[in-house]
């Protein structure tokens, strides 16, 4: 159809019947401008408007969409032609608009293509090289941060000392920050560890693993990495500064800082042969100007003969000053690598830590149990056991509270008779610690008013079946008002 013809038609025909545009619209129920538009070739007639248009203009259907008057005997012939060019222009007009779409879903293709290239480029997967931090401003006091959350499986929050940024570089220094790093999918945790368990076994990082259910420590001269697993269920995430451990003394993974008191002493390293049981060596220790002695040491410290080193203890009792009773009674936090030679070497006196003085019972020299601070209720409360002998015993859910009457301890009577505990075995992390939450109130419910003691036990670890004379019993005493 011929838009201009058909407008030239529509407003040649209006006229030889005198008629006004306006007169026309206000017939059709539309604006003179609709008229002015069509007969101009601006414009198409609505279809619906098509019959009406040609009642009022007296001509046929044939002739509107022709443009042009159309003898009787020529209306079918001329209605067929224009019939087969409808049907042609709708064909090239599906045809045009099929390879419209498939331009257009072409160049939607392309869009995504160059959009992904261009994520990769800027967010390509990072083949760890080599990691670097961004230290703090010095002239601030080194704080503890919380910066982001990240869940792979579990849930981990990720804490930053001392360090504003943790960088991650591949081979040809493309660097990305840790948390952009995570968050576009660059790299994950377990990537990261399996870098740092490689530089371990490439003696470019130290790797200790804490007794407090599998938490693992990396560090270097220029930073260190905490993964927390412990046995209360802590998985998060510490990265800091190369000291980031011992200035943080005891606070992380869920725990409370530590206060007790330490001492250092330098010993060099003489030999290193391995014991029968695997997790030790013995080692030949020499101090400077002083004795020598052989003693059991944890072979995840990773110490290498011939070098120095500066050796951290917690002590809880008084004894004779020798390498060997030190490495008996004390336990041994940590060693460092030292290059301070003669007198500049650490031979500090041996701190002794207070005890509690509600332990009435301890079978055991170097085992002890205390009220964590603010925990007590009359329906529970949450205990830390202290045992400073070497990873020696291990500690089950099974507890027994007792109250004093009259000068005697007497067992509370259990209410239900089908309580039970878990069969799980717990030992103290790497500082001699395990905490334990306890709720006696489903098995002796609430307490009243008194003086009460909880009665645990430890077992030894036996190469055989332990027995009930193994057992070996400690308390603490506490007060219900």
């Amino acid at each position: 159809m011929n838009q201009n013809k058909i407008g030239k038609f529509i407003a040649k025909v209006r006229k030889d019947k005198r008629m006004t545009q306006q007169e026309l619209a206000d017939l059709l129920n539309v604006t003179d401008r609709a008229i002015s538009n069509w007969e101009n070739g601006r414009r198409m007639p609505d279809v619906s408007l098509f019959k009406p248009l040609c009642e009022i203009l007296d001509i046929s259907m044939s002739e509107l969409v022709n443009g042009e008057r159309i003898e009787k005997d020529n209306i079918m012939k001329t209605s067929e032609e224009t019939l087969m060019d409808t049907i042609h222009a709708n064909q090239r007009n599906k045809i045009k608009f099929k390879y419209t779409i498939c331009f257009l879903l072409f160049l939607f293709f392309l869009l995504i293509v160059f959009l992904v290239m261009t994520y990769k480029k800027a967010y390509p997967k990072i083949d760890i090289y080599h990691m670097n931090i961004v230290p703090s401003d010095t002239d601030k006091d080194l704080q503890l941060t919380k910066k982001f959350t990240i869940e792979e499986g579990r849930i981990s929050q990720v804490y930053y000392y001392g360090i504003e940024a943790m960088h991650l570089c591949d081979s040809r220094e493309n660097c990305f920050e840790l948390k952009k790093a995570l968050d576009f999918k660059q790299t994950n945790m377990e990537k990261i560890k399996k870098y740092l368990t490689s530089q371990n076994a490439l003696d470019q990082m130290e790797r200790y693993v804490m007794y407090d259910g599998g938490s693992t420590f990396y560090k270097n001269k220029a930073y260190s990495i905490l993964f927390c697993n412990t046995i209360e269920g802590n998985h998060d995430i510490y990265i800091g500064s190369s000291d980031m451990v011992e200035r943080l003394n005891g606070e992380y993974c869920g725990r409370e800082k530590n206060i007790e008191k330490t001492f250092t002493r330098t010993y060099s390293i003489k030999s290193v042969i391995e014991d029968d049981d695997e997790d030790f060596v013995n080692v030949t220790l020499k101090q400077f100007q002083g004795e020598e002695a052989i003693v059991k040491i944890n072979k995840s410290t990773n110490l290498v003969v011939g070098k120095i080193y500066e050796f951290t203890f917690l002590n809880f009792y008084s004894f004779e000053d020798t390498i060997s009773n030190i490495f008996t009674y004390a336990t041994l936090l940590k060693a460092k690598e030292t290059d301070k030679v003669g007198l500049e070497q650490i031979n500090d006196a041996i701190a002794i830590n207070e005890r509690s003085t509600s332990e009435h019972l301890s079978e055991i020299p170097s085992v002890s149990m205390q009220i964590k601070e603010g925990t007590l209720t009359n329906s529970g409360v949450t205990i830390v056991i202290t045992d400073l002998g070497k990873n020696q015993y291990s500690y089950g859910e099974e507890f027994q509270v007792e109250k004093k009457e009259e000068g005697e301890w007497v067992p509370l009577e259990v209410i239900h008779k089908n309580a039970c505990f878990n069969d799980i075995a717990y030992h103290v992390d790497v500082r001699g610690k395990l905490e334990l939450e306890l709720d006696w109130s489903y098995r002796y419910g609430e307490l009243k008013k008194g003086e009460y003691r909880i009665l645990k036990y430890a077992l030894p670890n036996l190469d055989r079946a332990v027995i009930e004379n193994d057992k070996k019993y400690f308390s603490v005493e506490f007060i219900v008002e």
